[in-house]
């Protein structure tokens, strides 16, 4: 099926990520919130979800279309604005 995922930063500091996919023709969606906030000198970005569950990625760009991170288990995400 397909799969996508939106991630939104809001300027406020709030952040959402909506899983949406397609399987067996039933399309289905969840959503995650939480904050972010710079960390290690703006390098990195630090995600808190509603659990209080922390996620810190190394910036590895930023530009005014794109910004791709890197995970502790060295995943990589290439989000691009839309």
């Amino acid at each position: 099926g397909n799969y996508e995922i939106v991630c939104e930063f809001s300027k406020d500091g709030s952040w959402s990520q909506t899983y949406s996919y397609s399987y067996g023709g039933q399309s289905y969606s969840y959503t995650y919130n939480g904050n972010w906030e710079w960390a290690s000198n703006k390098e990195d970005l630090r995600i808190i979800d509603t659990d209080g569950d922390v996620e810190q990625f190394k910036i590895k760009r930023l530009t005014n279309k794109e910004l791709w991170l890197e995970d502790n288990t060295s995943t990589k995400w290439e989000l691009e604005a839309k």
